[in-house]
């Protein structure tokens, strides 16, 4: 299956939704595909970001994922920008949340876009 429109699990929430980002921005798979790789270059350091949060610089995290959202929201990354827009609205409204258990559901829903980023697009000439 391709990660264009593919639906998450529960059925809910799209994973990807690659033709809705091609439609609203005009661009085409190439477009598309320029996206991923500057999404793919950029996730170590995020990753990075993401498993180095602490307790003591909640405010840094919830900036963090505010920021994530926005760049998931360019490539599609449906299920992965609303996680980490309730992350956000979690830590910035004072919710107690386990920041590792919190942390760790994050980086999983980036590495789960990213591998299926990376097989839809690895080897496409761009």
């Amino acid at each position: 299956m391709s990660a264009q429109d593919n639906p998450s699990e529960d059925g809910l929430v799209p994973l990807l939704e690659t033709s809705r980002v091609c439609e609203d921005m005009g661009i085409d798979a190439e477009g598309y595909a320029e996206l991923v790789d500057i999404f793919l270059e950029d996730l170590p350091a995020l990753r990075t970001a993401i498993a180095s949060v602490t307790a003591d610089d909640l405010e840094s995290f919830a900036r963090q994922c505010h920021e994530l959202c926005t760049t998931l929201g360019v490539i599609g990354a449906s299920r992965a920008m609303l996680t980490s827009r309730r992350l956000e609205r979690d830590l910035r409204s004072g919710v107690q949340i386990d920041l590792e258990l919190a942390a760790t559901g994050l980086l999983h829903e980036l590495d789960t876009v990213a591998g299926l980023l990376a097989a839809d697009f690895s080897g496409q000439k761009r």
